[in-house]
């Protein structure tokens, strides 16, 4: 973890034990909100993470409240793809809390070990298994009425078997009600992971800002990149605003278009145009391994019995660098497949019968603003829509390209004909000489 934020301190010396019960073993890791121990909890005998406070933050009541908080919400937050709290205090000048601990490694430890050859890339499939069970986690926050606001690889743990956990909610935003804790001026998260709201700092935080984030997470664990990078966090959060993500498929051309556009959804500028919560976001990466199947149906036809008759099980398997992977067996269809209504006939027009549209693809975009509580989110049939968002056509690009280079050249004939004028006419004419007078020889 970065040690970003977090003021020198002195670090808890191993054989510490806070409330006499939880022994402090040794440093795992740093973040703005605190240092990480391992420990071991003597009275249950088993291993516990230990979150402490650095004592030089001893006094400052705002960052206290706040590191207090994270331990509330914590607690509150009963999921398994949430990382649980067991225990929490102050000792001395130290403040702390127990959570369970994790074994396995960050999605960016992963990344940081591709970067140094040092292993593989995900696999898009690892990829949707990790991302869904992200999506159940912070689905239970959201509903809490919680919002995560950093959501980043550093921040969610992969098990041995595959299992995904959240953690790190030191900057979440209480439900409403709760205090406030932000100062004027002051923008929260990590800005290579940053919605554009969240970014300029519009409102309250909200829901759809992590979903953003999980889709930069996503694309990084594609690509071995975010989808921006920046010399200044500023910079950064320029092209968050304004630029559109490089396309998916021309670092990853096996990646199913269906699967872009769920996370160039989840990538979408405007908070409107992204997933209306986690669950629509799981459930669109739920439905890509039935429509693998050649099953494609809406989300809100899917059950999860469709899903394991579909051979979508998680099987844990470790791969080459050592890394436990997930991966989707691969049974036969059964034979008798979910009923689906047929198609209306295509009504017929003066130049043939029209073409029927493509199958629909899990894509769920929100509904009218206000209206979340009303009813399900509207199904749009958006296959590649994203991705025509971000990917010129060469063809067009030609014909644009054809076009301006006639309509320069007309604009220079024009106006080589306008000065061709302009020199005709205010060329000096000489006077005609003057006629014979009368009588001259």
């Amino acid at each position: 973890m970065s040690h970003a934020g977090l003021a020198p301190d002195t670090p808890v010396p191993p054989g510490t034990r806070f409330n006499e019960r939880y022994e402090v073993l040794e440093e795992i890791g740093r973040g703005g909100m605190g240092i990480v121990y391992l420990g071991r909890d003597t009275r249950l005998d088993r291993k516990v993470a230990i979150k402490v406070l650095p004592e030089a933050f001893s006094t400052d009541d705002e960052i206290i409240a706040r590191f207090d908080r994270e331990a509330r919400a914590m607690a509150v937050l009963d999921h398994p793809n949430v990382v649980p709290v067991y225990d929490t205090g102050r000792q001395g000048h130290f403040n702390y809390f127990v959570m369970k601990f994790l074994d396995g490694h960050t999605v960016a430890e992963r990344l940081e070990d591709y970067r140094a050859d040092k292993g593989t890339l995900y696999t898009p499939e690892e990829v949707r298994q990790i991302i869904m069970q992200a999506c159940r986690g912070l689905g239970h926050a959201h509903k809490k009425g919680m919002v995560h606001r950093d959501v980043k690889p550093g921040n969610i743990m992969v098990g041995p078997e595959g299992h995904v956990t959240i953690m790190d909610f030191g900057i979440v935003k209480a439900p409403v009600g709760g205090e406030a804790l932000t100062r004027t001026g002051i923008v929260f998260g990590t800005p290579e992971y940053m919605a554009p709201e969240q970014a300029q700092g519009e409102g309250d935080p909200r829901p759809e800002s992590d979903l953003y984030s999980l889709g930069v997470v996503a694309y990084e664990m594609l690509t071995g990149d975010p989808p921006f990078d920046g010399s200044t966090p500023f910079s950064l959060v320029i092209k968050h605003i304004k630029e559109p993500p490089p396309p998916l498929v021309e670092r990853r051309p096996e990646l199913d278009e269906a699967f872009q556009d769920v996370i160039f959804t989840a990538l979408a500028k405007d908070p409107g145009e992204r997933f209306p919560d986690a669950e629509a976001m799981r459930v669109a990466l739920e439905s890509l391994a039935l429509r693998n199947r050649g099953v494609s149906l809406p989300p809100s036809l899917i059950t999860g019995e469709m899903l394991r008759q579909s051979g979508s099980a998680e099987i844990p398997m470790r791969g080459t660098d050592g890394h436990r992977i997930i991966h989707t067996s691969s049974p036969a269809m059964p034979a008798v497949r979910p009923p689906t209504p047929a198609p209306a006939p295509a009504p017929a027009t003066p130049t043939g019968p029209r073409r029927r549209p493509p199958p629909p693809v899990a894509v769920v975009r929100n509904g009218p603003r206000g209206a979340a509580d009303d009813g399900p989110a509207v199904l749009e049939d958006r296959a590649g829509y994203y991705k025509r968002l971000v990917t010129r056509d060469p063809e067009a690009e030609h014909r644009r390209q054809q076009r301006r280079v006639l309509l320069i050249a007309g604009v220079i004939v024009a106006l080589a004909l306008v000065a061709a004028g302009i020199a005709l006419f205010s060329a000096p004419v000489d006077p005609p000489p003057p006629a014979d007078a009368p009588g001259s020889p």
